[in-house]
């Protein structure tokens, strides 16, 4: 199965990052039809070698990218490079693993992950640069309810062409709906919160479409690759949620997430505070938990 993952649409109009983030999606796209053959054990030493390349020249196009910024004076540069040394915490981590415990589970977790943040940040923060765009507003002032509606429609209708309608404030009754469940602990300093996002069979396929290209094979049993781009996409939701000004600090939020079936028990949990949205989108329905556990 030939896989093709980069589309013209990610280039940012400089030559050299868009030859480096074609290369990374060509990697990707090697690794990902590995996996999907089912050819990993037997060309185990071809992942590792694809791991490292991926990895280790990610790191050299953070440095490059981020000279481009310091060169043309990049209004979010500082901004920017935060978002890579968080990523850069992950790669090492999924290094170490790949390494020591390959598997073709860890390897499907390694590239859901990789490319869901890699489209992600090429499409949303990448190509804003040589706009001269600010990588985002400062919402720090806008109320949750609002907030999060406005971080979803920068995620969903930028990146996926997936339209935010009406936002409904409900009263929480013990559960969320939802067809996929996808549940975030992020911890920052002392506090720490729960989010989980509800999400459409419709909306969880639109958005792995968007992601990969791909449809969902089985909803019931999704498989590693296919829950890791999910969670990865949940992780980044809440913190762009969570980021919406400097008194938190991208660096220092730690992550934790689970993902649910419809049918699948999940412990809610108890906070002292907490906000359900329900929100339609062009791809069905949303629901969004925030708790201050």
């Amino acid at each position: 199965m030939s896989v093709t993952l980069w589309k013209d649409s990610y280039q940012i109009g400089e030559k050299e990052i868009d030859l480096q983030h074609y290369q990374l999606f060509q990697k990707i796209s090697r690794l990902l039809e590995i996996s999907q053959n089912g050819d990993s054990q037997q060309k185990k030493d071809e992942c590792q070698d694809l791991v490292d390349y991926l990895i280790f020249y990610t790191l050299e196009h953070f440095e490059t990218e981020e000279a481009l910024q310091k060169r043309i004076g990049y209004v979010s540069y500082a901004q920017h490079a935060r978002i890579h040394a968080k990523f850069k915490n992950t790669a090492f981590v999924y290094h170490k693993k790949i390494h020591e415990e390959y598997s073709d589970e860890l390897l499907q977790n390694f590239v859901g992950t990789l490319l869901t943040w890699l489209v992600t940040h090429v499409c949303g923060c990448d190509q804003k640069i040589m706009k001269g765009d600010p990588l985002k507003p400062d919402y720090s002032s806008l109320r949750a309810e609002v907030l999060v509606p406005t971080v979803l429609k920068n995620i969903f209708t930028d990146l996926y062409d997936i339209q935010i309608g009406e936002v409904k404030p409900c009263m929480y009754k013990g559960y969320v709906e939802g067809r996929i469940l996808i549940r975030t602990v992020a911890i920052a300093g002392e506090k720490k919160y729960s989010f989980v996002y509800g999400l459409s069979a419709e909306l969880v396929t639109a958005l792995y479409r968007g992601i990969s290209g791909m449809e969902i094979g089985n909803m019931d049993h999704l498989t590693e690759l296919e829950s890791s781009a999910l969670t990865e996409l949940g992780d980044i939701i809440t913190s762009y949620i969570l980021c919406t000004d400097e008194k938190t600090k991208l660096n220092n939020l730690k992550m934790q997430n689970h993902l649910f079936t419809s049918g699948d028990s999940m412990e809610q949990a108890n906070s002292r505070e907490n906000l359900l949205l329900n929100i339609q989108t062009s791809q069905g329905c949303l629901e969004v938990l925030c708790c201050i556990l």
